[in-house]
C-alpha cells in the first residue's frame, strides 16, 4: 500500500510499503518486517502526465480545427466537439463512418471526392490542403481543407490516420467578394469616362485606362514608364505647386493644362491622392478630367452677358444719342428755309446726321441680341447698312462693294438676327485679309429646281434670295473646311476668337430654313454663299426718303403743344412748328403738360411729346391725355421703342410713332395724318424705321 510520510525536513513524500511475515518457532512470536519504497518522484511524474494530457485534450476539443482520428478503412474513431459546431452533426452519429461522409452530393458511378482524397491518403500516406466541400448546418453547404498522415505501428504497418480539417466558407466568400470587387474595380478603370492614371511616388506612369489613351492620343505601352509630362503641361506654374501641395497631404484637386498628342493645349481638372500599395510601396491614383468644354461654355456664357451688358449701354444711351442728332434733322430744313444759298452745306449736314443715327440703330440692332417677331425683311437695305457700318470700321487696305438691286424678293425672319449673320461674314473676310483685299457682297433672287435640290440633301427646291460674300483672302485648305461650322473650332490665336461666330450663323440661317454653301482653296480667297427662303415672289419696297412737300402747308394759327425734357430739342420743334404756321407751345415733363391741359382755355390741335421722360413718361401721358380729352391727336416720338411700349401706345389709339431724330418732313407728314388734311404714302399703323437716307 502507498500513504504519504512526513519526509526529513518535514516535506510530507509519498512511500510505497511492503509487509513480510516471520515465524521464529513454535511458541515464539510472530514478527512482521515492513520496507519502505520512496515514490515520491514518480508520483510527481504521473501528476504531471496527467496534467499534460488534460491540457492536451481541452486544446484538441476546443480547437477551432476539426480534428479527428480514423482506422485504417477510414472510419471515424475519434472527432472533436468542433465538428458539432462546424458541421451541426453530433459526434456520436459520426463515429463508425468515412470522415467524407458529410459530403453533400453523390454522382452514380464516381467517387465521392472524399473518398479520392482517403484512397490517395492510404496510398501517400499523408495529404495536404485538400479542399472538400460538405453538409453544413441547416443543409447549407460548407467549404473545408484536410490534412492527415497515417499513424503507423512499431513494424511500420498502418494502424489508423490522424488529421485535422478547418472551415474555409468565410475566407472563400471573402476571396470571392475581393475577386468581385477587383473585377469590377478592373471594369470600372476600363470603362471610366474620365482618364485614370496610376504612378508611382516619384510620379513614374504604372497604368493608364483607356480614357487616358483617348483623351491625350498616347497608347498605354507608350505612356506606362513615363513621367508625369504625359498627364499635365509641367511648363505651367500650377503645375509645380500642385506636385508641392500634394507632397504635404497626399491630396491634390485642382484645375491645371494638359498636352494631347498632337500639342494642343487644353484645362483639365485633376484629383490625385497617395496611397500604399499592398507591398508597402506608395502610389498616386489620379483622375484626369477634360474641361474645356466647360471652360469654353463659361467664356461663351460671359461673352454673352458682355453682349447683353454692351446691349443695355447702348439702348440707355441711344435716346441721349437720337436727342442730341434730332434738333440738327429738324432744324435742317428750317435753315434751308433761311439760307438756301448755304444748300450744299446744308446737304452735308444732313447727310452725316443720317448716317450718326444710322449708326446707331445698326448699333443697337447687333448689340441688344433679342429675338423678334418674324416679319418680312428687305436684304437690299439690310446689306447696305451692314456694309455702312462695316466700311466705318474695316482698314483701309479693304476695299469693300454691296450690289443689292431693289428688286430682291422679302424674306420672312428676325432681323437682328440676319444682320449678325452678315456683320459675322464681314468680319470673318476681313481677319481673312491681314494685308489687305476686296470683299464683295451680292444679292441675288434664285429659285432651286427639283434635280439641284436632290443633289443639295434635305433643301427644299423653291424661290431664294442668295447673299455672296466673296474675298480675295487667304482662303482655307480641306482640313479647314470641313471643320469651320464645328461650336469652338478656330484657326484663330487664342484670345482672338471662340470659334462660335459661325456654329451661330448657320443655327440662325437654319432656323430661317435656309443653309450655307462655302467655297475655298487655299491662298485664293474664300465665298460663303447665304440661301434664304423668299417670303414671297414680290419684291421688297425701299421706303423712299421723305421730301417736302410739294405744296406750301399751313398751320393756320392752330395750337400744337410739344412736351420733351430735352431743351434743345422743344426749342428746335416749336420753331419748326412755328415756322409751319402753327401757335407751338412746350412743356418740360408730363406733369407740365397735364397742367396746361387743365385749363379749358388751352385747346391745342395736337401733342407732340417725347417717350422717355423722368417721371411720367409718354404711354403714361397718352393714358392720361385719352382719359382727359379723348379726342386730342397723340404723337410720339422716341431715340427707341420697345415692343411692349408700341402695343401699349396702339392700345390707347396712338398710331403715330417718330423715330428720333426725325426731319421736318416727318413731323408734317405726322401732322397732316392726325389732323385728317392728307399725306404721302407712309405707313403708321406700325413704328417708322429710321433709314438709311440722303438729302
Amino acid at each position: 500500500m502507498m500513504g504519504l510520510i512526513p519526509r526529513q525536513g518535514g516535506r510530507l513524500g509519498w512511500y510505497r510499503t511492503n509487509a513480510i511475515p516471520l515465524f521464529a518457532g513454535r511458541g515464539d512470536e510472530a514478527r512482521v518486517y515492513f520496507t519502505l519504497e520512496d515514490i515520491t518522484g514518480i508520483r510527481a511524474a504521473q501528476e504531471a502526465l496527467r496534467r499534460s494530457e488534460a491540457r492536451y485534450q481541452d486544446l484538441v476539443e476546443t480547437s477551432p480545427d476539426l480534428i479527428f482520428e480514423c482506422d485504417p478503412e477510414g472510419r471515424l474513431t475519434y472527432v472533436n466537439r468542433t465538428w458539432e459546431q462546424v458541421t451541426g452533426a453530433a459526434p456520436a452519429t459520426l463515429l463508425g463512418r468515412g470522415w467524407w461522409a458529410l459530403e453533400p452530393v453523390r454522382v452514380e458511378g464516381k467517387p465521392l471526392a472524399g473518398e479520392a482524397a482517403f484512397q490517395r491518403l492510404r496510398k501517400e500516406r499523408a495529404i495536404s490542403g485538400v479542399e472538400l466541400e460538405w453538409h453544413g448546418p441547416a443543409g447549407a453547404r460548407i467549404d473545408i481543407v484536410v490534412n492527415a498522415k497515417a499513424v503507423t505501428g512499431p513494424r511500420g504497418e498502418v494502424t489508423g490516420f490522424r488529421g485535422t480539417a478547418y472551415d474555409i466558407t468565410q475566407r472563400k466568400a471573402t476571396l470571392a467578394l475581393l475577386a468581385e470587387s477587383q473585377e469590377r474595380f478592373a471594369s470600372f478603370f476600363d470603362q471610366a469616362v474620365d482618364a485614370m492614371v496610376v504612378s508611382s511616388e516619384d510620379g513614374i506612369i504604372l497604368e493608364v485606362n483607356p480614357a487616358a489613351c483617348s483623351l491625350l492620343g498616347w497608347s498605354r505601352e507608350e505612356m506606362v514608364g513615363r513621367g508625369r509630362e504625359m498627364i499635365i503641361d509641367v511648363s505651367d506654374p500650377r503645375a509645380a505647386i500642385a506636385v508641392g501641395e500634394r507632397s504635404r497631404d497626399g491630396l491634390f484637386h485642382g484645375e491645371l493644362f494638359s498636352r494631347r498628342r498632337n500639342g494642343e493645349r487644353f484645362e483639365v481638372e485633376v484629383t490625385s491622392k497617395f496611397y500604399r500599395a499592398r507591398d508597402g510601396r506608395r502610389q498616386a491614383g489620379t483622375i484626369v478630367r477634360d474641361i474645356s468644354a466647360r471652360k469654353q461654355a463659361e467664356a461663351v456664357r460671359l461673352r454673352s452677358q458682355r453682349l447683353e451688358s454692351i446691349g443695355t449701354l447702348a439702348g440707355g444711351i441711344a435716346h441721349d444719342l437720337n436727342n442730341g442728332l434730332a434738333p440738327i434733322l429738324l432744324g435742317i430744313t428750317l435753315l434751308r428755309r433761311h439760307f438756301p444759298e448755304r444748300g450744299d452745306l446744308l446737304n452735308t449736314l444732313q447727310s452725316s446726321a443720317f448716317k450718326a443715327a444710322a449708326m446707331v440703330r445698326q448699333l443697337l440692332t447687333f448689340a441688344r441680341g433679342t429675338e423678334g417677331e418674324r416679319r418680312p425683311v428687305g436684304s437690299t437695305r439690310l446689306l447696305r447698312e451692314v456694309t455702312d457700318l462695316t466700311r466705318s470700321t474695316f482698314p483701309r487696305s479693304i476695299t469693300l462693294s454691296v450690289d443689292a438691286p431693289d428688286d430682291l424678293w422679302l424674306v420672312r425672319g428676325d432681323e437682328t438676327q440676319l444682320h449678325q449673320v452678315a456683320l459675322n461674314l464681314c468680319v470673318n473676310a476681313r481677319d481673312a485679309m491681314p494685308a489687305g483685299g476686296t470683299l464683295t457682297i451680292t444679292a441675288r433672287n434664285e429659285v432651286l429646281a427639283e434635280r439641284e435640290s436632290s443633289s443639295l440633301g434635305d433643301i427644299q427646291p423653291g424661290p431664294y434670295v442668295v447673299w455672296r460674300f466673296r474675298d480675295t483672302g487667304t482662303g482655307m485648305p480641306a482640313g479647314v473646311l470641313e471643320r469651320i461650322f464645328d461650336p469652338f473650332y478656330t484657326t484663330k490665336p487664342p484670345g482672338e476668337g471662340t470659334g462660335l461666330g459661325l456654329p451661330t450663323a448657320l443655327g440662325i440661317v437654319r432656323s430661317h430654313g435656309g443653309f450655307f454653301r462655302v467655297e475655298s482653296r487655299e491662298g485664293a480667297g474664300s465665298c460663303f454663299q447665304v440661301f434664304l427662303p423668299a417670303a414671297d415672289a414680290a419684291p421688297a419696297t425701299v421706303a423712299a426718303p421723305a421730301a417736302a412737300p410739294a405744296e406750301p402747308w399751313s398751320g393756320r394759327g392752330r395750337r400744337i403743344l410739344v412736351v420733351d425734357d430735352e431743351p434743345a430739342v422743344r426749342e428746335v420743334a416749336v420753331a419748326v412748328l412755328e415756322s409751319l404756321g402753327f401757335g407751338a407751345e412746350s412743356a418740360i415733363d408730363a406733369r407740365e403738360a397735364l397742367l396746361r391741359l387743365a385749363d379749358p382755355a388751352f385747346a391745342p390741335v395736337a401733342v407732340l411729346t417725347d417717350f422717355q421722360m423722368p417721371g411720367l413718361d409718354g404711354l403714361g401721358l397718352a393714358r392720361e391725355i385719352r382719359r382727359r380729352r379723348p379726342g386730342l391727336p397723340v404723337i410720339v416720338a422716341s431715340g427707341r421703342f420697345e415692343e411692349t411700349a408700341i402695343t401699349g401706345l396702339r392700345g390707347l389709339g396712338v398710331t403715330e410713332l417718330l423715330p428720333k431724330p426725325f426731319e421736318e418732313a416727318r413731323l408734317v407728314e405726322a401732322l397732316r395724318r392726325v389732323l385728317g388734311e392728307g399725306a404721302s404714302a407712309v405707313d403708321s399703323t406700325t413704328p417708322m424705321r429710321l433709314q438709311q437716307q440722303t438729302p
